[in-house]
């Protein structure tokens, strides 16, 4: 009897990442694999192949074959176009590139208002956008009482009539007024339904574009068209040329802290502030972290009498409000103190949380 043998044949995989592909090999126990011909990366040079791919031990290609593995193509950077993602957030002196991709087709909806209330009349699609600045999403026809019952979607403002799915508020009553750029709103009725589910279902990171809307106007009835686009149907990003060397911009978005660029969207490993000539990343994403808020309160000093609070980051601006109304009384200005010694001045940047205190002056007789 006799045996018969046949020998192991074991393949070589070979990982460039972004590089030319190399195909794999295969080769017979106890030989040693063919080093292949060098691959390409534009930008980049190519460093070696290695066993792992932290890159810590090359291979020696006079090693006999013992089994199957994978060698990893090391890159050091030269110069390369990258693409900064910061999801909503904007850098000064970059350019942005913006534009739905070739083929991407929007979900469409229709708008109902803009920065207005609703009426029965008027409330067709059951969808309507407000300024994050309008007193809690008016309820009723003069839009005085707050619309605790609609779907509510937080969008950040890009630019023009573009703007990002920021947070899925969703039912919540606590929206706080002047921490969103723009609140979307959507109503569910049996009569009043065609822009609810439009609504419920938007996702962080979503692209709409806003059709027919004067945001610098008065708000009210509009022929608005809302285009969403999935975050991937979209070229949303800040190009920039990156060699050795390069530091990140640092970007800006309000409401949020900058918490740093990473090579992946989920924000793992360590945060990358200056581009080294092992790096090979080309996309970055920023991470952001939302920003302390501060809380303006007016306070009227009357029961029934109210003026609903606003929110602010540091370093802005707060809006003078509509002047409060009381029977007998002319409203006289706000004031920092309860002795109204102090005028508040609305030229002035919010660095903390403040009570403004209404003046009245009782009309006379006279007056009347």
């Amino acid at each position: 009897m006799y045996a018969k043998w046949n020998i192991n044949v074991y393949t070589v995989t070979f990982e460039t990442g972004e590089g030319i592909e190399v195909e794999a090999v295969e080769v017979n126990h106890g030989q040693t694999v063919a080093e292949p011909e060098e691959p390409t990366w534009d930008g980049h040079e190519f460093a070696g192949w290695f066993k792992d791919i932290g890159y810590t031990e090359e291979y020696d290609f006079d090693t006999p074959v013992e089994g199957d593995f994978t060698l990893f193509a090391k890159w050091e950077l030269v110069e390369t176009a990258a693409q900064l993602i910061t999801k909503g957030g904007k850098i000064a002196d970059l350019t942005s590139t913006f534009g739905p991709k070739a083929g991407a087709t929007p979900t469409e909806q229709e708008l109902g208002f803009y920065n207005a209330g609703y009426s029965y009349a008027n409330a067709a699609f059951s969808i309507f956008l407000y300024s994050g600045d309008d007193a809690i999403f008016g309820g009723d026809a003069e839009g005085t009482e707050p619309a605790w019952w609609g779907y509510k979607i937080a969008l950040t403002h890009l630019h023009d009539n573009v703007f990002i799915v920021e947070k899925n508020i969703g039912y919540a009553v606590d929206v706080p007024q002047g921490v969103y750029d723009y609140i979307l709103t959507g109503i569910w009725r049996s009569d009043l339904y065609s822009g609810f589910e439009f609504v419920q279902f938007l996702a962080a990171g979503e692209i709409l574009i806003i059709e027919g809307v004067d945001f610098a106007g008065e708000g009210g009835e509009v022929d608005g068209l809302i285009k969403k686009y999935a975050a991937t149907s979209v070229d949303n990003y800040y190009g920039l040329t990156i060699t050795p060397g390069t530091v990140l911009p640092v970007p800006t978005k309000r409401g949020f802290v900058f918490a740093g660029w990473y090579d992946n969207p989920q924000y793992q490993g360590e945060a990358i502030t200056t581009v080294t000539a092992a790096t090979a990343a080309t996309v970055f994403y920023a991470k952001w972290e939302e920003a302390p808020r501060l809380m303006i309160t007016f306070e009227t000093g009357i029961t029934g009498i109210n003026v609903y609070l606003v929110f602010r980051f540091d370093g802005e601006k707060v809006k003078c409000p509509a002047d409060p109304v009381r029977e007998g009384y002319t409203f006289t200005g706000w004031y920092t103190d309860e002795a109204h010694t102090t005028e508040f001045d609305f030229d002035t940047e919010i660095v903390a949380n403040i009570t403004l205190y209404a003046k009245w002056e009782e009309v006379t007789g006279e007056e009347e």
